[in-house]
């Protein structure tokens, strides 16, 4: 695993204190029994460049991702309400998969504070100037991992998948990873965009069934420990990609948590 080591700060503080203000603001109202890639999502997964030859660069610094680009997304991922509904908090290590640009490894830094670590899997070159030089230069309790293989196993006490899940093509392969990387009294908070039938898996809109979710985290060892609607949105036509607005992260959303089956 690739590790960016950062001076601890107040930084933690400042993210918590603002994910706080930002819960207060939603109103948080956390449910659920027991108690968010490939690079392709919009919003979570941009920040990368290409030089000529193909390969990746570091961003330009004006174009460096940064959470004040960001916060127009909240209003509709809620991301306090997500962390909180997988009991996410301080001094947690989490694992955020397919951390992209760093939407959600941000926010997580602040909220498990200078005692957690947030492992950032497959975040892109823009996650990686943020760290260097960016808002994150600060935070001092980031890893970035190039892989699922390069993380520890029993590290996690949470992992998120975060609009991530439709991509995959082997889920038990994914299940198995996940398995072993989470501690077993774990938890993993899954966000994916739900379609309007209860089964399958639509290639066209990458859309899924929740039951089909549901079904496949079963096969690969997870049990169904809780569910809440606070992603749901009912103008969603379930016909195309991006929802009623073409925005990925405005669409009708299932917001599930699992633990390991005994």
């Amino acid at each position: 695993m690739s590790q960016i080591k950062q001076v601890n700060s107040p930084w933690s503080q400042l993210v918590l204190t603002f994910a706080l203000c930002l819960a207060v603001s939603f109103g948080v109202a956390c449910a659920g029994a027991g108690q968010e890639g490939s690079g392709t999502e919009q919003g979570e997964h941009n920040g990368a460049e290409e030089n000529g030859e193909g390969e990746h660069v570091h961003p330009a610094e004006e174009d460096i991702p940064k959470r004040a680009d960001e916060t127009d997304r909240d209003e509709y991922s809620r991301p306090v309400e997500v962390y909180a509904f997988g009991g996410i908090s301080s001094g947690d290590t989490v694992v955020d998969i397919g951390a992209g640009s760093g939407y959600n490894t941000f926010l997580l830094s602040g909220v498990v504070g200078s005692t957690g670590e947030v492992i950032a899997e497959r975040g892109n070159e823009g996650l990686a100037a943020r760290i260097e030089h960016g808002d994150l230069a600060e935070a001092g309790n980031i890893t970035m991992a190039e892989s699922r293989a390069a993380i520890p196993n029993g590290s996690a006490d949470a992992i998120v998948l975060i609009r991530e899940y439709h991509l995959v093509e082997d889920y038990l392969g994914l299940m198995a990873d996940l398995s072993r990387i989470l501690k077993d009294d774990g938890a993993l908070v899954v966000v994916e965009v739900r379609s309007n039938e209860a089964e399958g898996h639509n290639m066209t809109t990458h859309r899924l069934g929740e039951q089909t979710v549901i079904a496949q985290f079963a096969e690969g060892g997870f049990t169904l420990a809780g569910e809440s609607d606070i992603l749901r949105r009912d103008d969603d036509d379930y016909s195309i990609y991006g929802g009623p607005m073409n925005i990925r992260y405005i669409t009708d959303r299932m917001l599930m948590k699992f633990v390991k089956t005994p």
